[in-house]
């Protein structure tokens, strides 16, 4: 038995506009490269996350087991209801306890040929914040990111100009803002930078868990969704 490492790590970035949350930007890696999708450059959230999805359900990625550390929350809605747009595909959710904890996608083609994704939630299978987990597994930390200046609905997504205020920020101490460029902070670079590290720190996050646990039992997490499972 030889050790899994086909899955892929995605993050959604929201922002709260009248009670709402909106996703406006996305972001996968797959153990090589990230890539990421912004919502300026499309219509609508629907169609970001349209594409989004569309570069990860195909051949290459076949048979990979692809994670969000909040699925059961709110990325797990967004996930499903594109998904539900998607022609030739089947869906299956996997609910426990009322939570959503897996989504199984499935493709049948022209050809025959079979093709299956996982969507699981990672926090299920390592609990904890990803800031505590990357200290804990001696992984590339999480960024720093001003969430309530994005919540302003008048906030133009491709904001260019002196960075957000020290009170806009969360978890930042004041020594590690002064450190930061002041001028010419870019909202859309800054936003892909922020969640494409995240999406590497749960990936080397979960690589180190899944280490572990294979070198002393000789078992792959990536078959099992949830902690209680795996134990």
């Amino acid at each position: 038995q030889k050790m899994k490492s086909n899955y892929l790590t995605f993050d959604i970035e929201t922002r709260l506009i009248d009670g709402r949350m909106i996703p406006y930007a996305i972001s996968f890696f797959d153990g090589k490269k990230a890539w990421s999708f912004y919502l300026t450059d499309f219509e609508n959230s629907d169609k970001m996350l349209y594409e989004a999805l569309k570069s990860i359900l195909i051949n290459d990625y076949h048979g990979y087991s692809i994670y969000a550390h909040n699925l059961s929350g709110f990325d797990g809605i967004f996930i499903l209801k594109i998904l539900c747009l998607f022609k030739k595909v089947n869906i299956s959710p996997i609910m426990k306890g009322g939570r959503l904890i897996q989504i199984s996608v499935t493709l049948l083609n022209k050809n025959h040929e079979f093709f299956k994704w996982d969507f699981k939630d990672s926090y299920l299978l390592i609990p904890g914040s990803l800031r505590s987990l990357a200290i804990c597994f001696n992984v590339d930390h999480k960024t720093y990111f001003p969430y309530e200046f994005v919540n302003n609905e008048n906030l133009d997504l491709n904001y260019i100009g002196d960075i957000p205020e020290f009170k806009l920020w969360t978890g930042i101490t004041e020594e590690e803002y002064s450190q930061m460029s002041k001028k010419d902070w870019s909202l859309k670079n800054e936003t892909i930078k922020y969640c494409e590290q995240d999406c590497i720190t749960l990936y080397q996050t979960i690589f180190n868990f899944n280490e572990l646990v294979f070198n002393n039992w000789h078992v792959n997490v990536h078959n099992y969704p949830t902690l209680p499972s795996l134990t």
